[in-house]
This record gives structure tokens, sequence and C-alpha cells, in this order.
């Protein structure tokens, strides 16, 4: 498993085959070798249900086999415990926020723990080697946090700019809707939402104004109308006005246009170049936009005589809006 596979775990999507297994508030990642009748390896990872919500859990365990893991989504770690199996690499971001109750426990040999600032450059790492970069200083550090601190700087306290008490969303018929709530703000500037449809690469939907500094509760809201069919990534970041940024988090919805809202296409699949035809319920001359698989819009073309030629794309799957309406083509190779 490489740095990168516990992400999709986290969101539901998890390379390997796993199974869900239940553990109120506790998140343990276990890995099981094994192999078929034909000698074919059958190695799985199951998790508890706990680690789809990173923000809840009390506890977390890596079990030896799991390997390189990504943990970057786990970002508040004040009060709980994390056990790391032997041989387990697993990676954090400089920016998680800890406390003076945060404790690592390695439960073996062969491991490093990475901790990741800016474009995932390593700032630290620690081991479980009897030296200066053991995890036994790591949790010195911890003990001399005053308040709340990072990874990154494991003893010298932090303020956390926002308190996020909610951070929803919910598919509509025809949009998506983004819900979160604060519950006190200091310097806050703006939020960013970004989209994604595969929880990797994201893009830019909406800058949204912050209070500043305030100790009432503030409820945001934004209504995304151009959401691709199918799964959507919706990651939440906060910037203060010194530009320092904070991540709170990705939520992931499936969004299905109402049946009456979409239209019919064909040839699909099509191939780049290729003549499209729509059905008679798009008018004759009308102006669409064309997304790529990734939630980016590629561009606005005009439709003439309910026929368009498609440009030059990669092959996936893309989503024509129309107004309101939409549907999905498949460019083959």
């Amino acid at each position: 498993m490489n740095f990168k596979s516990f992400k999709p775990l986290i969101l539901a999507v998890f390379l390997s085959p796993l199974t869900l297994l239940a553990q109120e508030n506790s998140c343990n990642c276990e890995y099981y070798p094994g192999t078929d009748a034909n000698g074919q390896p059958t190695n799985r990872t199951e998790h508890t249900k706990a680690c789809e919500t990173p923000e809840t859990i009390c506890s977390l365990t890596i079990e030896e086999g799991v390997n390189n893991i990504d943990l970057e989504l786990f970002t508040d770690l004040r009060g709980d415990t994390i056990r790391i199996g032997q041989n387990v690499n697993p990676k954090f971001s400089a920016s998680t926020l800890v406390d003076n109750k945060t404790f690592f426990i390695f439960t073996g040999g062969g491991i490093n723990l990475h901790i990741l600032g800016g474009k995932g450059q390593s700032t630290s790492n620690y081991h479980s080697n009897n030296d200066k970069k053991s995890v036994e200083v790591l949790n010195d550090l911890f003990r001399d946090c005053l308040g709340v601190c990072t990874l990154g700087a494991p003893n010298l306290a932090s303020v956390a700019p926002v308190t996020l008490i909610s951070w929803t969303t919910k598919a509509f018929d025809d949009h998506v809707a983004l819900v979160w709530e604060t519950a006190e703000e200091e310097d806050n500037s703006h939020f960013v939402i970004s989209r994604s449809s595969d929880g990797q690469d994201f893009v830019h939907v909406s800058t949204i104004g912050g209070q500043g500094t305030t100790g009432l509760n503030s409820t945001y809201r934004y209504v995304d109308r151009k959401a691709a069919v199918g799964g959507n990534y919706y990651r939440l970041e906060q910037y203060d006005f010194d530009g320092t940024r904070t991540d709170l988090g990705v939520q992931f919805v499936t969004y299905q246009a109402e049946e009456n809202l979409s239209f019919g296409l064909s040839p699909n699949p099509v191939a780049s170049g290729q003549q499209i035809t729509f059905d008679k319920t798009v008018a004759e001359d009308v102006d669409m936009e064309i997304y790529a698989p990734n939630g980016s819009q590629v561009g606005v073309y005009r439709v003439q005589g309910r026929r368009f030629r498609v440009p030059t794309l990669m092959p996936g799957v893309y989503t024509i809006r129309l107004q309101n309406r939409m549907a999905r083509f498949v460019v083959a190779r």
C-alpha cells in the first residue's frame, strides 16, 4: 500500500477489498494476508467505521502489515492515543492539532513516522529507535504543550483560527447544499470550497468571506449547481488575514440529477472529433458547458441544430450542462 492509499479508505473508497467493523470512536486498520486455491494473493485490509470520520475518533491503531499509509486527513489528534504497528510508515500533516494528552505508541521496530509540511515535504521524522528522534522524545514534547499545539511544533501552543461545530453536504434534485457552522472565529478572512470527483485532484468552486474575529456562532451556506453526476468530494479550507491556511476536512456526496432534468444524446460513447446529436427536448441552438471527469470546466460550446462536434478530449466520462439540465457522455480511446 502506498502513502496515498489510506485517503480514499477514509472517504469510503478503498483500493483493496475491505470490511467495515463496528467500534465506536476507535479507528483500527488491520492487514490480512492470504492466498486462494490457485496461489494468488487475497490480501485485504479491514478498518472500523470510525476511520471514515477522522474528526470524531479518540484512538487510532494501525496494525503491522499496513506498511506506508497516508493519515493527513486526521487533522485533530488532541487527547488521542495513536498505536503504530511494526514496519508501518505513517504520514501526518505538520498542521495536525495535538495537546499534552496526545500519545504515540510504537509496538514494534522498523517504524518511521513522517510529519509533512507544505507541498508534501517532510519536515521531521520519528522512529522506533532509542535516540533523539525516538517516539519517546515526541511524547515528551507533547507533555510540554500548554493549550493547543501541532505535530510540526508539538511543544509550542497555537490557536485554532475557527472552532468548527459542523460541516455537511446534501444532494438535492438540481444542486448540492454545503453547510458549516463555527462557534468562534479569530482573524478569519475567508473560506475556500473545492470539488473533486476522485478525492485527489480538487478544483476551486467558491470563496466565502469569514466573520473576522467573533465569539458568536456563525452559519455558512453554499449551493453548488454544477456538481458532477455521481460522486463528489468537497474540501473546506479556512484562511487567516495573513494567508495562513487551515484544512477543515473533506465531505463526500453522491449527486443524481432528477430524471426529468436529463436529456438524451447519441452516439455514446463517442470519439474526439465525432458529432453528437441531442434529443428533441433540447433547443435547436443553445450554449452548453462541458465538465471534465475531475469537475473542472472544459469550456462553453454552441449547440447548433441539436448537434455538436466533440473537441479533442482525453478518454473519460464528461458532463454536459444545458442551463439546469445535464447528461454524461464517454470519450473512448
